[in-house]
């Protein structure tokens, strides 16, 4: 498969070049430059914000685009690679509108987008603005016979992630001896981030053009329990004294559970039945946690600045 990776060097995209490379298919990655890509892969550097001109057109087996963030962005790629084999477009678990238990891929509604929302460059419009990058991509599948698939991804984790969402509390089970736990312990569906690589393949190869895919484990956790796990996979089982933090006590802290990384305020969890019909499987999450933990550690990451104030956060020890 000649395949075409637009990003591929930071987190997801790095997992998925890797996959790649591991069946054998040829990846050509197209990138600004700001971090290296991988040996084994052809690199063309370019700004898709500017123009998709140096790979449209191409005879690509397979486009993954794995940074596409503003409805113009769409259009572009819908011009520049009508004629590929299959186009799949990383679209995110914030497109959905609501979050019902589970979330399912047609019924539950997706967020609107104005024209503002549409131009806008602030994380409070994301969720809208790749709404609408759902809703046109499908559209152009649906009218014009575009080769695209939308991949909703649920919360990633997993090794070489530079948010440091989960580091954040790696790190802290790892080096603290008390640690806080936000309630309520909601349910929180992640995906592991070389099981989202090989989703995305998956869908290349056998998903239906035209169609979206929630992309997230096959097991779903609270908090407590990830917690929980990443303690085992610190050797840290039991040695770590856990406190339940109710809303009342956070917010008399001044906190809420939004001001920690990689929690939910309410409970989060996908209907994966089409992935999975496609025959994909997760990795077992205690395996996911083992690998993830391992890579953090050893990367020197440490999530600093990414959860609430220590001062604030101490009341809820007293």
């Amino acid at each position: 498969m000649r395949a075409l990776v637009i990003g591929g060097t930071r987190f997801i995209g790095r997992h998925l070049v890797k996959k790649l490379l591991e069946a054998g298919h040829e990846v050509t990655l197209f990138h600004r430059g700001q971090h290296p890509g991988p040996p084994g892969v052809k690199t063309v550097h370019g700004d898709r914000t500017r123009s998709l001109a140096p790979v449209a057109g191409r005879d690509w087996d397979a486009v993954f685009d794995t940074c596409l963030y503003f409805p113009r962005e769409m259009d572009a790629a819908i011009s520049a690679f009508a004629g590929c084999g299959s186009y799949v477009y990383v679209s995110s678990g914030s497109a959905y509108a609501e979050s019902p238990v589970p979330v399912r891929e047609d019924e539950t509604p997706l967020e609107p987008c104005s024209d503002e929302e549409a131009t806008d460059e602030t994380g409070r419009s994301y969720g809208a603005r790749k709404a609408e990058c759902d809703r046109r991509l499908l559209a152009a599948a649906r009218e014009r016979g575009f080769p695209g698939r939308v991949a909703r991804l649920s919360l990633v984790v997993g090794p070489c992630d530079y948010t440091e969402r989960l580091d954040y509390w790696i790190h802290r089970v790892a080096t603290q001896d008390r640690v806080p736990v936000p309630m309520p312990d909601t349910l929180f569906h992640l995906s592991f981030a070389p099981d989202v690589a090989r989703a995305l393949i998956l869908l290349a190869e056998a998903g239906e053009p035209g169609t979206a895919y929630n992309v997230a484990d096959d097991e779903v956790f609270t908090t407590s329990e990830s917690l929980a796990a990443i303690a085992r996979a610190c050797g840290r089982d039991g040695k770590v004294a856990w406190r339940p933090a109710p809303a009342a006590d956070l917010e008399a802290a001044g906190l809420g559970a939004r001001d920690y990384p990689a929690v939910a305020p309410g409970h989060w969890v996908m209907e994966t039945a089409r992935l999975r019909g496609l025959g994909f499987r997760s990795t077992p999450f205690s395996e996911a946690i083992e690998q993830t933990v391992k890579e953090s550690l050893a990367s020197g990451r440490t999530g600093a600045g990414k959860g609430p104030d220590p001062a604030r956060e101490a009341a809820l020890w007293r």
